[in-house]
Order: structure tokens, then sequence, then C-alpha cells
């Protein structure tokens, strides 16, 4: 769920320069929460915070942070509130 925010930061940093000038409204993105997943938000500087909802446990949270290297947007991932890391996304194990 949280892919299209990761594509608006990474194309904000390019196009203002760098990640310091990516802001919540400048990126463009929107989030309409689903069945599983209650919001996605992207906070001054580029990271992403993304809550789960009704996934049978409990909710869980997981926050992507960018970090620009060598002309490319690395991913630093970290959640809290899993039961068990099947809950969170792949990269965030």
């Amino acid at each position: 769920m949280a892919a299209g925010a990761k594509l608006a930061v990474s194309e904000t940093a390019q196009d203002r320069g760098s990640l310091g000038m990516v802001t919540t409204t400048n990126t463009g993105f929107s989030f309409a929460a689903s069945s599983y997943c209650a919001s996605v938000t992207v906070a001054a500087g580029g990271d992403i915070t993304a809550v789960t909802q009704q996934t049978g446990g409990p909710d869980v949270t997981f926050t992507l942070a960018p970090e620009a290297a060598a002309g490319r947007i690395d991913w630093d991932c970290s959640a809290t509130g899993q039961e068990n890391d099947a809950q969170i996304p792949a990269e965030c194990r």
C-alpha cells in the first residue's frame, strides 16, 4: 500500500533536488483507506508511515525512511505492533 507514496516521494525529491525539499503537500500523494490499511502518510523529508487495520491481529505501524545515496533513494524500514513478521512488508523484516 505504500508503493504509491514511495514513488511520490522519489519523484518529488528528484524534481526538487533533495529529500529536504519533500513536504506533505508537494508530493501530491493522497490515500483512501482500504479494508486492511487505515492510513499511509508522507511527512516532511519523505518519511512514510502506514498503519494496518482488520488484519486478524494487532494493528501494525511501519515507517519507511528515505536516504539519498549515489543518485538513488534507499529505504530503511522499521515496524511496531506486529505479532509476527508476516504482517509487515518483506523489506521491514
